[in-house]
């Protein structure tokens, strides 16, 4: 069966076209992309070329266990491609991130054949949910636009197991699952255990409503079952590893109730399905970060979404209904507050705005049902006519209403004066943006709202999909590029931020045994675009917290003067005649010098293995400035020995005889090497089993083949 490219080639062309500025490199995403998600996969990758597998960071604060990282995508085949690859770089994250948005809208296309939607209608939903403001709201953030990305896809699957049973379908939703989970964040996956809960409950009601004679509860079970149970196999290393973590760091704990306004999609926000770029000023009324804020889909599905309501379709009513929760779930509220509190997992949850890439989705589904409906169905224009008459009303009347406010406060561009400077260049439109006021941004929105409205509505009411189409195209894109400034991209270029990055040391070098306070030195403005030097600068050890998403519970106390007043002197590995506790840190009573004659020299050091050989005249202790983590273990001169914790949390071993010793420090996480092993064995027999059934089955369909 031949493929029809040009839909994806189309949706190929609009990503070019709304993310521009990303897609040519002009300018840089920024923020956690660079900050939080790079670092470790460009550790991976570095690890990975020379040699090692990259069970333990060595770089960040102090040593982190990469596979139990929740934030590095560590347990993801695309990881290990590219990391194995190209190598992770400003340049390769960036395509990566785009790929996702890419297969999001490539997945909502193809959930489209589900519903029976037109072609045109099911690029009008596909564009939507590209550009949509949960996309451009995160671009910064990956492993949120990744969960996104894979969300239609595992819906399509998922529905075609429940639906028309075979094995290839079980194992491609298998394999879309598992990319889904290793590759997200962990608030994606436990939304994905509520929305795919309940569509599986509503199939079931569904099926036996209309097949009651020929429905089996126990097959439709045993499907779920055995998709269930085939997909824990292939992600049993994530779930070992992920479980392994959770009472070492902060995250692990549930968050308090109440603590959520400024992580949630607030009430406020919801202004954003009609005014997406209001969305960029007045934080003080939002109340919220401002990637929690925009929920846009587009005026054309938002018009079919109001009617919906009016509607009550039953094709459509599940979605709606689930759209509706997950909406209530991401805002602050009393119903989220309960369910947080009562519902499992839920409360663990930190940022409960990243729930409304469900309830888009769903409203996306919703609106893009009706508007096939009225395309090639039934359309009732009365209906159409009044949800288009409101929507001109609400523009004009925010219109109005801005410029009242505006004359009133000043609060406008048109009394600030813009800075001179090259019309076309990135400073001069961030110093315009930087301006504009919240009424600015109103009247512009409003009136672009206004003008599509009127042709939006002609396109509707003269059945033209291919006009409506272009609207449609237009309105996205131009919407995500107005955004894209405030929330996606910053000013520098990618081969800017990319020539900091090259200041990194190539592979995993030896560290210097130099103090910690002579490691922080770096490439000067590297720390506000890719983060803490110390993560690039291959040296163990740092004087000052680096922001980071996992962050350890005794990870705080390192930082505290009274141990750094400590350690500042002190490689990150070095021999103490005494040790000091934390009563004489708190008096500030490490001043005595070791008598002893010392002499540490590294023989070999990996990211999971240091060798030193230490040469000393007194017994003492060897310290190693990395985070006391289960799996770490010590042997002198082949001999085992225990690694005890120290201070607040780093590794000591005692040295009892004086001269020369060779001491090794490993890192072997067996019970996770296993679990890895299985998981891969488990995901390739899978692939090569789906593989072998889609190629039997193109045989038969084409017995030349």
């Amino acid at each position: 069966m031949k493929v029809n490219l040009k839909p994806y080639s189309l949706l190929l062309l609009v990503l070019i076209i709304g993310y521009f500025p990303v897609v040519s490199f002009i300018t840089s995403v920024k923020n956690d992309i660079l900050t939080g998600y790079l670092p470790v996969r460009f550790f991976m990758s570095e690890s990975i070329s020379s040699g090692y597998t990259p069970w333990w960071n060595p770089y960040v604060n102090f040593g982190l266990p990469q596979y139990a990282d929740m934030s590095s995508g560590f347990w993801s085949p695309i990881t290990w491609l590219i990391a194995s690859t190209a190598g992770y770089n400003v340049y390769t994250i960036t395509i990566e991130l785009l790929l996702y948005i890419l297969l999001g809208a490539w997945g909502i296309y193809k959930c489209g054949e589900i519903f029976g939607w037109s072609k045109e209608v099911k690029l009008i939903a596909a564009i939507s949910y590209m550009c949509c403001g949960y996309m451009i709201g995160h671009l910064q953030h990956l492993n949120w636009i990744s969960g996104a990305g894979f969300l239609p896809w595992c819906f399509w699957a998922y529905h075609i197991i429940l639906t028309k049973f075979s094995w290839k379908t079980l194992l491609q939703a298998v394999l879309l699952f598992n990319l889904l989970i290793t590759s997200s964040h962990p608030g994606i996956i436990i939304g994905c255990i509520y929305f795919f809960a309940g569509y599986t409950v509503y199939q079931y009601l569904i099926r036996m409503k209309i097949n009651t004679s020929e429905f089996s509860t126990w097959v439709y079970s045993k499907t779920i079952l055995l998709f269930l149970s085939i997909l824990l196999l292939v992600s049993v290393a994530l779930i070992i590893s992920y479980t392994e973590i959770l009472p070492f760091i902060t995250r692990g704990d549930k968050i308090a109730i109440g603590n959520h306004a400024l992580n949630a999609t607030t009430t406020q926000s919801w202004i954003s399905l009609f005014f997406p770029l209001a969305t960029v000023k007045n934080d003080t009324f939002f109340s919220n970060d401002i990637a929690l804020r925009n929920c846009y889909i587009g005026i054309t599905l938002l018009a079919f979404l109001i009617l919906s309501f009016n509607l009550k379709r039953k094709e459509t009513l599940f979605f709606l209904l689930t759209g509706l929760f997950f909406f209530i779930l991401s805002d602050n509220n009393f119903i989220q507050s309960f369910c947080y509190e009562y519902f499992p997992l839920l409360g663990y949850v930190r940022l409960n705005g990243e729930f409304r890439i469900f309830a888009l989705f769903c409203f996306i589904i919703t609106a893009a049902s009706n508007l096939h409906y009225y395309l090639n169905v039934k359309a009732d224009l009365k209906k159409l006519k009044k949800v288009f008459l409101f929507l001109s009303a609400v523009s004009a009347g925010v219109i109005i209403w801005s410029c009242i406010k505006l004359s009133l406060t000043k609060e406008s561009i048109l009394f600030s004066p813009v800075r001179s400077g090259n019309l076309l260049s990135i400073s001069f439109l961030k110093s315009v943006t930087d301006q504009l006021s919240f009424y600015d941004v109103l009247i512009l929105q409003g009136t672009i709202q206004f003008l599509f409205l009127t042709q939006l509505k002609r396109a509707i009411q003269l059945k033209i999909p291919g006009y409506l189409l272009l609207l449609v195209i237009a309105d996205l894109c131009t919407a995500t590029l107005l955004q894209m400034p405030f929330t996606g991209v910053g000013t520098k270029s990618t081969r800017e931020i990319q020539s900091l990055l090259d200041a990194s040391p190539k592979g995993i070098p030896v560290p210097l045994l130099q103090p910690l306070s002579n490691n922080d030195t770096g490439k000067a403005g590297i720390k506000n675009i890719l983060g803490s030097w110390s993560f690039y600068n291959k040296q163990p050890g740092t004087v000052t917290h680096a922001a980071y998403p996992i962050q350890f519970k005794i990870e705080t106390d390192f930082f505290k003067p009274q141990i750094q007043g400590y350690i500042k002197t002190k490689p990150f590995v070095f021999f103490a005649e005494e040790l000091i506790n934390k009563e004489s840190l708190i008096r500030q009573a490490f001043t005595k010098k070791d008598t002893s004659k010392q002499k540490i020299e590294i023989l070999t050091f990996s990211p999971n293995q240091i060798t030193v050989k230490l040469k000393t005249t007194n017994p003492g202790y060897l310290v190693l400035l990395y985070k006391y983590y289960p799996h770490w273990t010590a042997n002198i001169n082949g001999i085992a020995v225990k690694a005890d914790n120290y201070l607040y949390g780093f590794m000591k071993i005692n040295i009892n005889n004086p001269g020369e010793q060779r001491v090794e420090f490993n890192f072997s996480p067996t019970t996770v090497k296993w679990a890895m092993a299985l998981s891969a064995i488990s995901f390739l027999f899978v692939l090569a089993t789906l593989i072998t059934l889609s190629v039997r089955k193109k045989s038969e369909i084409d017995p030349a083949f």
